[in-house]
């Protein structure tokens, strides 16, 4: 098994194992306890033990010596990013007052760590409710149309995304210290969902239909993929009004079809065929009037039909 490599930058250690602290400031047991089991962890090369150990001790009792131990843990497992926050903390005084000779080294360490930090840029195209985001994490907008944040090296996922467009998600791996720029262009999304269509009629009587899909009474309603249709009603199996109606996805359209006014309660192909049957009626009754030689036939309403008798022909 190949020996892991001790980091040069742990000799910055060496007057922090040590420290000895006033006895106001002494930690708790439990905190002690923590503390002395994530310096092993450190030496050791356990970096990510050393981080919730330290962790644990800091909460228990907020130490110099503590926060400084937990940066260099941070840092060992590729976090630079809290690591280098953790060592501002600590220039700052948060934890405490550093001791002697210490601060020179809380900067180099700090600014060893700020030079892994990672930079990226992404730059869009002017797209409403966009939104850049990475591992998560929304960027800030530093300007129109450009997006930064900081991260540690290793592998992210940026996403971006914006109302009604493709969504993009890119996935980069960045070296220690490495200002990216990402530019993207956001297009449009073609959205394929159905649309549904409804047509409705004042006229109970009348037949809708969607040309080419369905026909049928009022309401009829189809789902349909997006798009132009044409549509129509009818009256007596004839069409007498229609038109071409657009379908958005994901949409619910609903169209009113009325036959013209013009066409309500006169129907000329309906007196055509009332004319055609009763023409045909009278044809059967000349014809049957010719082959009938008996008395007058009764109908209930024309009446008596009298019987002519021609020529030479006898009449009974």
């Amino acid at each position: 098994m190949k020996a892991r490599v001790r980091p040069a930058w742990l000799g910055v250690l060496c007057a922090w194992l040590l420290l000895a602290v006033p006895v106001h400031a002494q930690p708790s047991p439990d905190a002690r306890e923590a503390f002395d089991r994530g310096l092993a962890a450190i030496e050791a090369g356990r970096f990510a033990d050393a981080v919730t150990l330290l962790r644990d001790s800091l909460e228990l009792s907020p130490r110099a010596p503590t926060a400084f131990n937990l940066g260099v843990a941070l840092r060992g497992v590729g976090d630079a990013l809290e690591s280098r926050a953790i060592f501002d903390r600590l220039l700052a005084g948060e934890f405490g007052s550093l001791p002697p000779g210490s601060g020179s080294q809380v900067r180099w360490l700090r600014a060893e760590v700020g030079a892994e930090v990672c930079t990226i840029t992404v730059s869009l195209n002017p797209v409403p409710g966009r939104v850049v985001s990475l591992d998560g994490v929304s960027m800030d907008e530093t300007e129109a149309g450009t997006f930064e944040a900081e991260s540690n090296p290793g592998a992210h996922v940026l996403r971006v995304s914006a109302p009604e467009h493709r969504t993009e998600v890119s996935r980069l791996s960045l070296e220690s210290g490495e200002h990216r720029r990402v530019e993207l262009q956001l297009t449009p999304e073609v959205d394929r969902r159905d649309g549904t269509l409804v047509l409705d009629s004042d006229d109970p009587s009348a037949t809708v239909e969607i040309v080419g899909v369905a026909s049928g009474a009022p309401p009829l309603t189809r789902s349909l993929a997006p798009g132009a249709y044409r549509v129509r009603v009818l009256l007596d199996l004839l069409p007498v009004h229609e038109g071409t109606v657009d379908v958005p996805p994901g949409r619910r359209v609903r169209i009113v079809l009325n036959p013209p006014a013009a066409t309500r309660g006169r129907r000329p192909w309906l007196w055509a065929g009332v004319v055609v049957a009763v023409v045909a009626a009278a044809s059967l009754l000349i014809w049957g009037l010719t082959q009938i030689q008996t008395d007058p036939v009764r109908d209930p309403f024309w009446g008596n039909i009298p019987v002519e008798c021609g020529g030479t022909e006898r009449c009974p």
